[in-house]
């Protein structure tokens, strides 16, 4: 059970730029140190790089809109753009923009099909 307690701490915890590892332990009552241990046993990647895993997801989610990158970049966990630019491109090899090409907005309207006003 603590496992999954983990993995939803993770998750708000990606949304606070300030949030540790320490503080999510804490909040599950275990020691950082044994808490990092069983996570890495039980997930296959330390808690830190779930974490990051979170932040990344959540940033490329909104960055497939219509949002600057710049924004995206300092108003979400990250500390400027250029962070986010460099942690996109350890996660993905490739560019923020070109995530965005690749599913953004644009990509997605061409599988909605359209409805005509005589049907």
């Amino acid at each position: 059970p603590w496992l999954r307690q983990a993995d939803e701490a993770n998750a708000v915890a990606a949304t606070r730029p300030s949030a540790t590892i320490k503080q999510i332990a804490e909040i599950l009552e275990l020691h950082p140190v044994y808490f990092a241990r069983a996570y890495r046993s039980a997930r296959g990647c330390g808690p830190a790089k779930a974490l990051q895993r979170h932040r990344i997801a959540r940033a490329v989610a909104i960055a497939a809109g219509d949002r600057r990158l710049a924004e995206v970049g300092t108003s979400y966990p990250f500390a400027h753009q250029s962070h986010l630019s460099r942690s996109l491109r350890a996660a993905f090899a490739t560019t923020p923009t070109a995530l965005r090409d690749a599913f953004g907005p644009a990509r997605l309207r061409m599988f909605k099909t359209a409805v005509r006003p005589d049907v």
